[in-house]
């Protein structure tokens, strides 16, 4: 292999060190956009599943007096 003069060093490091060195920078912005949308997501996963739960205990707690009320008519 020849021996890389300062020229040659410096036009390899604009022909792949500058564009990997972009590609770097952009990579790390859309990881760090998509790990603060995935954090908004799991808070909005979790605050729903509160919600869904809340909603099935007021349903079944609607339902029970209800069908006790069934049961002891059919009894009769």
């Amino acid at each position: 292999m020849e021996n890389l003069s300062m020229e040659s060093i410096g036009a390899l490091i604009g022909t792949v060190g500058f564009p990997c060195l972009v590609a770097i920078i952009l990579l790390r912005t859309v990881l760090v956009n998509f790990n603060k949308r995935l954090d908004t997501l799991d808070k909005r996963l979790i605050q729903l599943n509160k919600s869904i739960v809340m909603v099935a205990k007021t349903l079944k707690s609607e339902e029970l007096p209800a069908d006790t009320l069934d049961l002891r008519s059919s009894e009769k």
